[in-house]
């Protein structure tokens, strides 16, 4: 993962929902509930 310049907005807010994604996939590991991010290409 890099940051393009002018995307310092997009990349900050893209980090914070695969950071709050992997939190819930903990959460929700014990219900047996899978949690998934889908990340293509450099968006």
């Amino acid at each position: 993962r890099f940051t393009l310049p002018a995307f310092s907005a997009y990349s900050m807010s893209k980090v914070a929902c695969i950071a709050f994604s992997d939190g819930l996939r903990q959460e929700m590991n014990k219900f047996e509930i899978k949690v998934i991010t889908v990340e293509p290409g450099l968006y």
